[in-house]
């Protein structure tokens, strides 16, 4: 998604937040309900992250986190809702 205000982006990611990606996945399923549509959803974490944060500290892992949301954004399609859903979570 293009530029988010505060309220609906996770400050660190800049990604959608987990409030306001919910409504959009909602309106999602009920768009596509009773059809043959297909629609996908991903879930992708971060294994084992905290030893990133033990060996680099919390500024090194919050560097893996805006590197991720990244690379989820450049290798989505235009148009996906892309969200931080918490911790190392997208």
């Amino acid at each position: 998604m293009n530029a988010q205000s505060p309220s609906r982006t996770d400050e660190l990611s800049g990604l959608l937040s987990h409030k306001a990606f919910q409504p959009i996945f909602d309106a999602a399923l009920d768009k596509i309900k009773g059809s043959e549509t297909p629609l996908c959803l991903a879930f992708i974490d971060i294994d084992h992250f905290a030893i990133i944060n033990e060996t680099y500290g919390h500024s090194g892992g919050d560097e893996v986190l805006r590197a991720g949301a990244e690379v989820l954004r450049a290798l989505s399609p235009e148009g996906a809702a892309i969200s931080r859903y918490g911790g190392d979570e997208f």
